[in-house]
């Protein structure tokens, strides 16, 4: 490798590391609420050595349990670097990416300077800035593991000693199970893979069904570990029953082609149709081609299915296509040179880092910088220090949602709701009387859930206020609640159990 791409790889993975500390550095509040969820999960592993799976935040939570690999992980920097390990553990692995996109583009068959230039789009993918950007969340990590396994699998495909690279990839897909149910994403890709080359009479190799044997052994036993009791007591329903239908619409409502061209950029969007229809529908594809395809459609699939969460999804199919890029760029120059236009490299390269600043980098820096500024957690700080300061601690409170782990982790109350569905006992159920909270107009309807939770306190707050256009309960007046704290921001009512 030449000494320029080297430095060149260095100085761009050092770029993103400064700049995804200095977005981070806008807010004291992470912009997310599930980033709450994996920082008490985190600390609770340093108090006790495993997760909370009990769910002990929710109101009649129930035992849920999930892959924790990178719950550990978090724990760890929190250990070693306190409060900034979340934003060096981000930061970090949003570095790595790119050097990552460029060792994928290289088994692709890609020269140093083309990879080079996929590298940079794919440190700049705007979707990926806009999910971890002053957050804490698993996007980065699962990004960096999915990313090794597809790297390992066709380093296994293609070398002489496959068998090392087939033990790298055996770790890097039971690391990829051990963090996300969302693994099954890969498992689909390897069989897409098999299922074009079936179409296409290409032949498959023992190491391919070897692959995909054990990698579909290794995610259906992570899968009746984490979530086997769920399986057998609902069967298949368990798949979407985990989010409330309303919410389910509001989560996927704008996964459009305009939302999917600002969120990979217009131009990776482009070329990567470009590189599906070369490899399909011309047949261009060669053998380490058919995997990478294969995880791009499998990517679409479960996106139109909702299995998947829309931000991961679009986030591997922003890497998959940046590492397509370089495919796309020699083949474009190898046109030129046919038409004797080889001297127009120069101004193709140019060109495409002109349209690369105007299509990624802007909208990454835009959307990172947006997700650093929470102004809710801000609007309702007042709040969170009197729940902190002047309630019990068996106090159990009604909040919005979206805000629930939040008001937890500051607070340590215990929340009515919370936008991890699943680990609420009737999900739906609780949902319809959440909303009744903040809708009823008669003091029957709320005292009736009051009662059944044991609700002590209900805030509004200025989202609560928007949704449902209300200033205070429609029913504050009645003998069993009173207003306790009001900032005009937010409004807190204390609740009279049983009375």
């Amino acid at each position: 490798m030449k000494k320029k791409i080297i430095f060149g790889l260095s100085s761009l993975s050092l770029f993103i590391f400064i700049l995804s500390i200095y977005l981070s550095s806008f807010d004291e509040f992470y912009s997310e609420d599930l980033s709450y969820k994996q920082l008490s999960e985190a600390k609770y592993i340093l108090n006790h050595g495993i997760p909370d799976f009990s769910n002990s935040e929710i109101i009649n939570g129930r035992t849920t349990f999930f892959p924790p690999l990178f719950e550990y992980v978090l724990a760890f920097f929190l250990m070693i670097f306190g409060d900034l390990g979340p934003v060096l553990l981000n930061s970090i692995l949003i570095s790595v990416l790119p050097l990552l996109v460029f060792m994928l583009s290289k088994e692709l068959n890609s020269k140093d300077n083309a990879a080079f230039l996929s590298a940079v789009f794919g440190g700049f993918i705007p979707i990926l800035w806009q999910s971890s950007i002053n957050t804490v969340g698993n996007l980065p990590f699962i990004l960096t593991l999915f990313l090794l396994s597809t790297i390992f699998y066709l380093k296994a495909m293609k070398r002489k000693k496959k068998a090392k690279a087939s033990y790298f990839f055996y770790i890097n897909f039971a690391l990829l199970c051990a963090t996300t149910p969302a693994a099954v994403l890969f498992l689909s890709g390897m069989f897409v893979n098999l299922l074009l080359k079936y179409i296409e009479k290409k032949r498959i190799t023992h190491k391919e069904i070897e692959l995909f044997s054990f990698s579909a052994s290794v995610y259906l036993f992570s899968v009746l570990i984490t979530q086997g009791t769920f399986f057998f007591e609902f069967g298949s329903d368990i798949i979407w029953m985990n989010i409330p239908e309303k919410v389910l619409e509001n989560l996927y409502y704008d996964f459009n082609l305009l939302e999917l061209s600002y969120g990979l950029g217009i131009f990776p969007l482009a070329y990567g149709i470009w590189t599906i229809y070369s490899a399909i529908a011309k047949g261009e594809s060669t053998n380490q081609h058919y995997i990478t395809i294969g995880l791009i459609l499998a990517s679409l699939f479960l996106l139109w299915l909702k299995l998947i969460p829309w931000r991961l999804g679009v986030s591997i199919l922003g890497i998959l296509f940046a590492s397509h890029f370089s495919i796309f760029i020699e083949t474009f120059k190898d046109f030129l040179s046919k038409i004797r236009f080889e001297r127009l490299a120069k101004i193709l390269y140019a060109s495409s880092i002109f349209f690369f600043l105007f299509s990624s980098i802007f909208p990454a820096i835009a959307l990172g910088r947006t997700a650093s500024m929470d102004y809710e957690l801000e609007k309702i700080k007042g709040g969170l220090e009197y729940i902190q300061d002047e309630m019990k601690e068996e106090a159990r409170i009604v909040v919005d949602f979206n805000n629930a782990y939040a008001v937890h982790y500051y607070t340590n109350k215990s929340v009515f709701l919370t936008s991890s569905f699943i680990a609420t006992e009737n999900p739906e159920e609780r949902l319809e009387e959440y909303e009744k909270i903040y809708s009823a107009r008669f003091e029957i309807t709320a005292k009736e859930i009051f009662d059944k939770y044991n609700i002590t306190h209900v805030i509004i707050t200025p989202i609560i206020t928007e949704i449902y256009d209300i200033e205070s309960l429609h029913y504050e007046d009645s003998d069993f609640i009173k207003k306790i704290y009001d900032d005009n921001s937010t409004k807190i009512y204390a609740i009279k159990i049983n009375e």
